[in-house]
């Protein structure tokens, strides 16, 4: 870890580390025991994305997920679970494993009790496929897992939407960010500090009174900026589009139409950009105006 730190690897480099030497550990044996909701193994793949994107530990996991593009492990875990097991009905009845698994299958009626054979039914039935599981076998295994992992895909997308939705500190992340996919920005942006600054302020790991008037339960409507006389909330609308204190940064960086006048689907659209130049002068903007921000406060702190 001490040796990777020092060099520069894209985003998209280390999740495919990950995924190629870390990912095959977590996951070893998961066709057995995958039906659990295994914490722990998530708890690690959380790390990781929290290391990459090298965000706080009190940024929700949601929104680490949502800038990633990555679904829970559970996904991998019950594609495997069932590529294991169409491969186990091609096996011949002599096979140890079949007859294992044949026993299992005629024991599902005569018991209460959960064991492979019935949490495969289970997973299936649960997931919309209970015609597979009476006909005991597909016709073409290739297809069905592809239907079959997007299914599990689009359940995850929709849990991830939904806990993202309920989260009071994703408020305004919820407002732009509609599509579990990774953003564009961790791919083009070259300079590590712009990624990074605009990652923090996309998640609400910033210091804008919006945010740390959450951690002494200042009502919202008291959440004000002090740099301006405006009167308004400093969240990352007026941050962005609004304080007439970093104007002369907004003017250079920021196309005139989104902030003249300031609207709130404006916020949205830039915010959702996919263009690079952009994504790349939203950073700037962000980075600059921080710099501004935390060197007026300090000098008035003073």
């Amino acid at each position: 870890m001490t040796y990777v730190s020092t060099i520069q690897l894209t985003t998209c480099l280390e999740t495919y580390i990950f995924d190629g030497k870390i990912l095959p550990i977590l996951l070893y044996g998961s066709e057995v025991w995958g039906f659990h909701p295994s914490n722990d193994i998530e708890k690690i793949h959380n790390k990781m994305l929290r290391y990459v994107l090298q965000l706080y530990k009190n940024t929700p996991i949601v929104a680490l997920r949502g800038e990633s593009g990555r679904t829970t492990l559970k996904v991998h875990r019950y594609c495997r679970i069932i590529k294991s097991w169409l491969r186990i009905l091609k096996m011949s009845d002599e096979r140890l494993v079949r007859k294992c698994y044949d026993f299992q299958l005629s024991k599902i009626p005569q018991t209460k009790y959960n064991f492979w054979a019935s949490d495969v039914r289970h997973l299936l039935q649960s997931y919309g496929f209970g015609e597979v599981w009476d006909q005991q076998g597909v016709g073409d295994e290739y297809k069905f897992l592809e239907v079959f992992k997007q299914r599990c895909i689009d359940i995850d997308t929709q849990l991830w939407s939904e806990n993202m939705n309920k989260s009071r500190k994703l408020y305004c992340y919820a407002s732009f960010k509609k599509e579990l996919c990774l953003e564009p920005y961790l791919i083009f942006l070259d300079k590590p500090i712009f990624k990074l600054i605009l990652c923090k302020f996309r998640t609400s790991a910033h210091t804008l009174k919006i945010e740390t008037g959450r951690w002494n339960d200042t009502p919202r409507a008291e959440r004000l900026c002090e740099l301006c006389n405006l009167n308004q909330v400093e969240d990352e609308f007026h941050f962005l589009l609004v304080c007439p204190v970093y104007s002369h940064i907004r003017s250079k960086y920021i196309a005139n139409y989104f902030y003249n006048p300031s609207l709130q689907y404006k916020f949205v659209l830039l915010l959702s950009s996919r263009k690079v130049e952009t994504l790349r002068n939203l950073s700037r903007y962000i980075l600059y105006a921080t710099n501004l921000r935390e060197n007026t406060c300090r000098n008035r702190d003073m």
